[in-house]
């Protein structure tokens, strides 16, 4: 795990820590590999639940600056899927990390 976070440490150097630069940069990486068709990429499910409690029976509350809400929201986009579901992804990652 360290090993991936260093990684992601130098490409964000390489940027100038800059949220927008990183941003683009990754989407454009997403896009590359997706043309290359090297790669399977797990898309988000077409079909929604009834209803949020169907799909979850937790919900926590998370407060972002507009500025890091803009990075998720940019990086959720560019996967085709809503914010909350990449914040969970991610959480997910580091569960099963442990």
């Amino acid at each position: 795990m360290e090993e991936v976070r260093e990684m992601r440490r130098k490409i964000s150097e390489k940027f100038g820590h800059d949220f927008s630069r990183l941003v683009a940069y990754y989407q454009e990486l997403e896009t590359e590999m997706r043309k290359s068709g090297k790669y399977r990429f797990a898309d988000p499910p077409s079909e929604k639940p009834a209803s949020e409690e169907d799909a979850f029976s937790s919900l926590v509350s998370v407060q972002l600056v507009p500025e890091e809400f803009e990075v998720i929201q940019t990086l959720a986009k560019s996967r085709g899927i809503s914010p909350g579901h990449l914040i969970r992804e991610w959480v997910l990652e580091h569960i099963e990390a442990r």
